[in-house]
Protein backbone atom coordinates (compact mmCIF):
# COMPACT_ATOMS: atom_id res chain seq x y z
CA UNK A 1 0.00 0.00 0.00
CA UNK A 2 2.83 2.21 1.02
CA UNK A 3 4.62 1.25 -2.28
CA UNK A 4 1.51 2.24 -4.44
CA UNK A 5 1.18 5.95 -2.97
CA UNK A 6 4.94 6.64 -3.06
CA UNK A 7 4.61 5.63 -6.90
CA UNK A 8 1.23 7.89 -7.47
CA UNK A 9 2.98 10.60 -5.34
CA UNK A 10 6.26 10.71 -8.02
CA UNK A 11 3.32 10.43 -11.07
CA UNK A 12 1.50 13.42 -9.88
CA UNK A 13 5.28 15.63 -9.23
CA UNK A 14 6.05 14.55 -12.75
CA UNK A 15 2.48 15.73 -14.37
CA UNK A 16 2.28 19.11 -11.92
CA UNK A 17 6.21 19.47 -13.43
CA UNK A 18 4.91 18.93 -17.02
CA UNK A 19 2.03 21.15 -16.73
CA UNK A 20 4.24 24.09 -15.21
CA UNK A 21 6.92 23.40 -17.71
CA UNK A 22 4.32 23.59 -20.92
CA UNK A 23 2.83 27.15 -19.25
CA UNK A 24 6.19 28.59 -19.57
CA UNK A 25 6.77 27.06 -22.70
CA UNK A 26 3.83 28.95 -24.31
CA UNK A 27 4.30 32.14 -21.60
CA UNK A 28 7.88 32.61 -23.96
CA UNK A 29 6.37 31.85 -27.11
CA UNK A 30 3.33 34.77 -26.64
CA UNK A 31 6.25 37.24 -25.84
CA UNK A 32 8.07 36.43 -28.67
CA UNK A 33 5.45 36.52 -31.11
CA UNK A 34 4.44 39.90 -29.38
CA UNK A 35 7.96 41.19 -30.05
CA UNK A 36 7.39 40.11 -33.72
CA UNK A 37 4.20 41.61 -33.97
CA UNK A 38 5.45 44.90 -32.61
CA UNK A 39 8.82 45.04 -34.69
CA UNK A 40 6.12 45.01 -37.86
CA UNK A 41 3.97 47.88 -36.65
CA UNK A 42 7.40 49.72 -36.02
CA UNK A 43 8.31 49.39 -39.50
CA UNK A 44 4.59 50.28 -40.59
CA UNK A 45 5.34 53.64 -38.76
CA UNK A 46 8.57 53.88 -40.25
CA UNK A 47 7.59 53.62 -43.91
CA UNK A 48 4.75 56.06 -43.50
CA UNK A 49 6.89 58.66 -41.73
CA UNK A 50 9.51 58.24 -45.11
CA UNK A 51 6.50 59.49 -46.82
CA UNK A 52 7.91 59.94 -50.87
CA UNK A 53 10.94 57.48 -50.12
CA UNK A 54 13.29 59.97 -48.28
CA UNK A 55 13.32 60.64 -43.99
CA UNK A 56 11.39 63.86 -43.78
CA UNK A 57 10.67 65.22 -40.19
CA UNK A 58 6.92 66.38 -39.41
CA UNK A 59 8.14 68.12 -35.63
CA UNK A 60 8.36 71.87 -35.65
CA UNK A 61 5.00 74.25 -35.60
CA UNK A 62 2.28 74.07 -36.52
CA UNK A 63 -1.31 75.46 -37.97
CA UNK A 64 0.54 76.87 -41.49
CA UNK A 65 -1.82 77.39 -44.07
CA UNK A 66 -0.39 75.20 -47.08
CA UNK A 67 -1.00 74.38 -50.88
CA UNK A 68 0.17 70.78 -52.81
CA UNK A 69 3.08 72.45 -55.76
CA UNK A 70 5.49 70.43 -58.07
CA UNK A 71 9.38 71.84 -58.70
CA UNK A 72 10.33 71.09 -62.36
CA UNK A 73 13.91 71.69 -62.03
CA UNK A 74 13.83 68.57 -58.84
CA UNK A 75 10.97 66.62 -60.26
CA UNK A 76 9.53 67.06 -56.39
CA UNK A 77 6.11 67.16 -55.34
CA UNK A 78 5.30 68.76 -52.01
CA UNK A 79 3.90 71.99 -50.49
CA UNK A 80 4.05 75.79 -50.47
CA UNK A 81 3.36 77.56 -47.46
CA UNK A 82 0.45 80.10 -48.17
CA UNK A 83 0.10 81.89 -44.87
CA UNK A 84 0.78 81.37 -41.48
CA UNK A 85 -2.62 80.68 -40.20
CA UNK A 86 -3.11 79.69 -36.70
CA UNK A 87 0.37 79.56 -35.92
CA UNK A 88 1.51 81.72 -32.72
CA UNK A 89 4.79 80.76 -32.17
CA UNK A 90 7.48 82.76 -31.00
CA UNK A 91 10.07 80.94 -31.94
CA UNK A 92 8.59 79.31 -35.08
CA UNK A 93 10.54 76.26 -36.02
CA UNK A 94 9.58 75.11 -39.78
CA UNK A 95 8.70 71.14 -40.13
CA UNK A 96 10.28 69.30 -42.84
CA UNK A 97 7.23 67.94 -44.10
CA UNK A 98 3.70 67.81 -43.40
CA UNK A 99 1.00 64.51 -43.43
CA UNK A 100 -1.85 64.71 -46.56
CA UNK A 101 -4.91 63.00 -46.51
CA UNK A 102 -3.61 60.03 -46.88
CA UNK A 103 -0.92 59.64 -44.47
CA UNK A 104 2.16 60.08 -46.76
CA UNK A 105 4.53 63.08 -45.70
CA UNK A 106 5.35 65.41 -47.94
CA UNK A 107 8.19 67.95 -48.01
CA UNK A 108 7.46 72.01 -47.67
CA UNK A 109 9.57 73.30 -50.63
CA UNK A 110 8.83 77.35 -50.36
CA UNK A 111 6.69 79.58 -49.27
CA UNK A 112 3.60 81.69 -51.69
CA UNK A 113 0.83 83.84 -51.31
CA UNK A 114 1.18 85.27 -48.10
CA UNK A 115 4.07 83.40 -46.90
CA UNK A 116 5.11 84.25 -43.41
CA UNK A 117 3.94 87.79 -43.80
CA UNK A 118 2.53 89.27 -40.93
CA UNK A 119 3.41 86.92 -38.25
CA UNK A 120 2.36 89.24 -34.95
CA UNK A 121 4.69 87.05 -32.06
CA UNK A 122 7.30 85.14 -33.95
CA UNK A 123 10.93 86.92 -32.82
CA UNK A 124 12.72 84.15 -34.68
CA UNK A 125 11.69 81.31 -37.40
CA UNK A 126 13.84 78.60 -38.88
CA UNK A 127 13.48 77.26 -42.01
CA UNK A 128 13.97 73.41 -42.77
CA UNK A 129 16.74 71.36 -44.79
CA UNK A 130 15.06 70.47 -48.08
CA UNK A 131 13.06 74.47 -48.43
CA UNK A 132 14.38 75.37 -51.27
CA UNK A 133 13.01 78.56 -52.06
CA UNK A 134 11.75 82.22 -50.13
CA UNK A 135 9.34 83.54 -52.06
CA UNK A 136 7.03 86.29 -50.42
CA UNK A 137 9.09 86.17 -47.07
CA UNK A 138 8.64 88.03 -43.80
CA UNK A 139 7.36 91.70 -44.24
CA UNK A 140 4.90 93.45 -41.75
CA UNK A 141 6.41 91.15 -39.23
CA UNK A 142 7.06 93.45 -36.19
CA UNK A 143 8.82 91.30 -33.63
CA UNK A 144 11.21 88.90 -35.85
CA UNK A 145 14.48 89.62 -35.24
CA UNK A 146 16.23 86.51 -36.54
CA UNK A 147 15.82 83.71 -39.78
CA UNK A 148 17.41 80.90 -40.41
CA UNK A 149 18.07 79.65 -43.41
CA UNK A 150 19.02 76.46 -44.49
CA UNK A 151 21.76 75.35 -47.14
CA UNK A 152 19.57 74.00 -49.31
CA UNK A 153 17.86 77.27 -50.54
CA UNK A 154 18.70 78.26 -53.66
CA UNK A 155 16.16 81.47 -54.53
CA UNK A 156 15.30 84.42 -52.01
CA UNK A 157 12.17 86.96 -53.49
CA UNK A 158 9.85 85.69 -56.41
CA UNK A 159 9.88 88.64 -58.70
CA UNK A 160 11.98 91.78 -59.43
CA UNK A 161 10.40 93.87 -56.43
CA UNK A 162 9.91 91.41 -53.78
CA UNK A 163 11.14 93.14 -50.34
CA UNK A 164 11.42 89.67 -48.31
CA UNK A 165 11.71 91.72 -45.00
CA UNK A 166 10.16 94.72 -45.52
CA UNK A 167 8.41 96.96 -42.59
CA UNK A 168 10.72 94.32 -40.03
CA UNK A 169 11.90 96.98 -37.99
CA UNK A 170 13.28 94.67 -35.25
CA UNK A 171 15.03 92.62 -37.54
CA UNK A 172 19.22 92.09 -36.88
CA UNK A 173 20.33 89.20 -38.64
CA UNK A 174 20.23 86.07 -40.49
CA UNK A 175 21.75 82.34 -40.20
CA UNK A 176 22.80 80.54 -42.80
CA UNK A 177 23.64 77.10 -42.78
CA UNK A 178 26.17 76.91 -45.36
CA UNK A 179 29.51 78.75 -46.74
CA UNK A 180 29.87 82.22 -47.78
CA UNK A 181 30.42 81.23 -50.83
CA UNK A 182 27.01 79.39 -51.43
CA UNK A 183 25.42 82.10 -49.82
CA UNK A 184 26.95 84.46 -52.65
CA UNK A 185 25.51 81.91 -54.86
CA UNK A 186 22.06 82.38 -54.21
CA UNK A 187 19.80 84.16 -56.54
CA UNK A 188 18.05 86.94 -55.17
CA UNK A 189 15.84 89.51 -56.20
CA UNK A 190 17.30 93.59 -56.32
CA UNK A 191 15.38 94.59 -53.55
CA UNK A 192 15.38 91.28 -51.67
CA UNK A 193 16.90 93.14 -48.65
CA UNK A 194 15.25 96.49 -48.67
CA UNK A 195 13.15 97.59 -45.20
CA UNK A 196 15.32 96.04 -42.95
CA UNK A 197 18.63 96.87 -43.50
CA UNK A 198 21.36 96.66 -41.83
CA UNK A 199 21.43 93.36 -40.55
CA UNK A 200 24.15 90.82 -40.41
CA UNK A 201 24.41 87.76 -42.10
CA UNK A 202 26.40 84.89 -40.28
CA UNK A 203 27.61 81.93 -42.50
CA UNK A 204 29.16 78.97 -41.21
CA UNK A 205 32.79 80.47 -42.18
CA UNK A 206 32.35 84.18 -41.60
CA UNK A 207 29.60 86.79 -41.28
CA UNK A 208 28.30 88.92 -44.84
CA UNK A 209 27.57 92.47 -43.94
Amino acid sequence: MKQTKKILAILLAVVMLFVLCACGGNTGNDGKETGSSEGKESEKSSEQASGNGSSISTEGSSGFNFGSVYDETTGQTGYSITGIGSCTDVDVVVPQGQKDYFGEINPYLWDDDSGFRGMEYAKTVTLPEGFLEIRSGFGYSSQLEKVTIPSTVRKIGYSGDSRIFEYCPAFKEIVYNGTIEQWNAIEKTANWSKGAEPFTIHCIDGDVL
